[in-house]
């Protein structure tokens, strides 16, 4: 937790420290929407990427899923048939 909190620390200084300096700065101020296009990229990539692993892996299970009922649907069905022979 203490290790977090410096890591914030020092991050948060490190910004405010060069965002003075940068925002002095013409080139910046005019290049300041791409730049937060990149940023919030750059946030929400890995986001992406967690969201489209995880609903890859659940479609998987769920078509395993679907397989074994299928089988399990042929083995009810055969052992249906079955009884109805030892029947008659």
């Amino acid at each position: 937790m203490a290790l977090s909190r410096y890591i914030l620390f020092i991050g948060d200084n490190y910004c405010r420290s060069n965002c003075r300096l940068l925002i002095q700065s013409e080139i910046f101020v005019t290049q300041l929407p791409f730049i937060m296009i990149t940023v919030i990229g750059v946030i929400l990539i890995p986001v992406n990427l967690h969201d489209r692993n995880k609903r890859e892996q659940l479609e998987n299970q769920l078509e395993n899923a679907n397989k074994k009922i299928s089988q399990l649907i042929v083995i009810e069905e055969r052992s249906g048939l079955l009884g109805i022979y030892m029947i008659r």
